[in-house]
């Protein structure tokens, strides 16, 4: 029963981002005249599906809610195209198209964006400079070197230390490798040692936070500001897991988002607020990658499109959409997997 608020928020939370990032395709589809034959939350058999009096949009709820989409007439390679119907989305410019794309995931940019600009209003957990421990993560090295939480670094291998910074970057200097850590630990100094990982040179911990409140205007520059930055270090992040200089360890499934819900849930709200505002910057992140079935894919089809000045066609597309969408379920079987032995180990 301890769990069950925190994954009722958790699935409530993920549902809502996708319905948000549905709503971003949807709106700019029917900005641009677009017809839109269903608007979706899940896949597969709809377990409740509706249709307005006089609508031509049918709204569903498909049986597996890990996902969505928004069914676009002449999207799909199956859909039957008049060349003449100026509503189907075949016969849109590029510029229509890529817009339609593209507005999902800033969709999720957005909603972030919101997320911050209440945190800074009401109170935003901001990471302190020193290298005061804030969390530590169960199964990592800092948890069984016995690191706790309230902890101050003050020397990394002998190396004084200062700010998080210095202290990750001389965590990481030593991958591999046990290393010995003085800690203050209220009163008294004490040693562990630890042995960061050998591949991403992380210990599992992370700063402690302290409130940070700004003026309602100041807010909204602000919000926007995080959100930028937070979607650039997870996409460089991805790049960094990509070519191998960090681990793909912590990247985690529908069980791992569980359990950093459930984390969350323990430190309050305000820790849940960002969470989302986090899980929304993946979302955008994640549909932005070149991936064919992802809105990053068929932003690659387009680009093709105005280099060649000939558009793919449609078939061939829908083949390597469909490939990419198989794709994706076996990574996402993958990724759970190997939650679930994180969480029995």
């Amino acid at each position: 029963m301890q769990t069950a608020g925190p994954l009722i928020i958790g699935v409530l939370a993920v549902a809502l981002l996708i319905l948000i990032h549905e709503i971003g395709h949807f709106a700019v589809a029917r900005l641009f005249g677009m017809r839109v034959k269903r608007f979706s939350i899940g896949f597969f058999k709809p377990l409740i599906e509706w249709r307005p009096r006089g609508g031509e949009t049918v709204y569903s709820i498909g049986a597996v809610p890990l996902g969505g989409y928004v069914a676009i007439d002449g999207l799909g390679p199956e859909d039957e195209v008049d060349p003449e119907d100026r509503r189907s989305y075949a016969n849109q410019p590029a510029v229509a198209r890529l817009a339609m794309i593209v507005a999902g995931p800033l969709a999720n940019f957005l909603a972030a964006a919101v997320v911050y600009v209440v945190l800074f209003n009401v109170g935003f957990p901001a990471p302190v400079s020193t290298p005061h421990v804030g969390g530590v993560a169960d199964g990592r090295p800092a948890r069984a070197a016995g690191l706790r939480p309230g902890d101050l670094i003050t020397t990394v291998a002998g190396e004084p230390v200062e700010t998080w910074n210095e202290m990750a970057r001389e965590v990481r200097r030593h991958r591999g490798t046990q290393i010995p850590l003085d800690v203050r630990r209220g009163a008294e100094t004490v040693r562990l040692l630890v042995t960061p990982d050998p591949r991403s040179g992380i210990i599992g911990v992370t700063p402690a936070t302290r409130l940070e409140r700004t003026r309602p205007l100041e807010s909204v520059g602000a919000g926007i500001a995080t959100a930028a930055l937070s979607t650039a270090g997870m996409a460089l992040l991805i790049w960094h897991m990509a070519t191998g200089e960090r681990s793909t360890e912590d990247v985690s499934g529908p069980v791992g988002i569980v359990q950093i819900i459930i984390d969350a849930w323990r430190e309050g709200w305000r820790a849940i607020l960002a969470l989302v505002a986090q899980l929304s910057i993946s979302l955008c992140i994640f549909n932005f990658l070149p991936i064919p079935a992802l809105d990053g894919g068929r932003v690659v089809f387009l680009a093709i499109e105005a280099v060649s000045r000939r558009r793919v066609n449609r078939t061939v597309e829908g083949y390597v959409h469909a490939a990419g969408f198989l794709l994706l379920i076996g990574l996402l079987l993958l990724v759970t997997y190997r939650d679930i032995l994180k969480m029995l180990s």
